[in-house]
Formats: C-alpha cells, sequence, structure tokens
C-alpha cells in the first residue's frame, strides 16, 4: 500500500512538472514569434535559441507525461485495493491480527485454530 501511494504521489509530480515545462515551451515559442514580427532587429541566432528551448520544453513536457501515465497505471497495479485479492481487499477495510487463523478467514475462531492444538 505504501508503495502504491509512493508511486501515485510520483505521478502528481510529474503532473506538475508536464503543467511546468508546458509553460515554459509555450514562452519560448512566444519569444520565437515575437522575433519573428519584428522587422527593425534581426537575430536569427535569438529566434533559433528560444525554437530550440520551445522543442526541448516540449520533449520535456511529454515525456513527463509519459511518466505520469506510467507511474500512475504501476500505482493502481501495485494497489491492494484496486488489484489485490479478496484477503487483501478483506484486509484494508478490516484490519486483523495477523496470527495462526490469519490465513483461513473464517468467522468461527474454533475452525481457525490450527489442528494441532490443544482445547
Amino acid at each position: 500500500m505504501a508503495a502504491s501511494i509512493f508511486l501515485a504521489s510520483l505521478s502528481m509530480v510529474c503532473l506538475a512538472f508536464v503543467s511546468s515545462y508546458g509553460g515554459e515551451s509555450n514562452s519560448a515559442n512566444f519569444m520565437v514569434n515575437f522575433y519573428d514580427n519584428r522587422d527593425a532587429v534581426n537575430d536569427d541566432e535569438q529566434q533559433n535559441s528560444y525554437a530550440a528551448l520551445a522543442g526541448g520544453y516540449g520533449f520535456g513536457a511529454f515525456m513527463f507525461c509519459v511518466a505520469f501515465c506510467v507511474f500512475l497505471s504501476g500505482a493502481i497495479y501495485i494497489s491492494p485495493m484496486f488489484c489485490g485479492s479478496p484477503n487483501e481487499k478483506k484486509l484494508i477495510s478490516k484490519p486483523q491480527e495477523i496470527d495462526a487463523g490469519y490465513a483461513s478467514y473464517t468467522e468461527n475462531p474454533v475452525q481457525a485454530r490450527p489442528a494441532n492444538e490443544q482445547v
């Protein structure tokens, strides 16, 4: 359960980076368009550097989006709440003490005792 929560939190961090890198890419793309529309100053090197920044941040945003999907699917896959066995799901909703009768999941404590135990 702790690993599932950790992976879910990593997916949220990746989603935050998607937002951040998307904004940086949009800002750099705005600057490329700004240098395209200026007639007085023709600085191709500055324009090319902003185009490279826009592409790099855009690719970074895409990769963080992929990482978000991978981490979220991993969190769901290892979560006992979503993909766990019926015993794991029961343990989440109704915690039980781990003892000799733990594996049988019977409600009758007499049936839950091991066969070699004396009454």
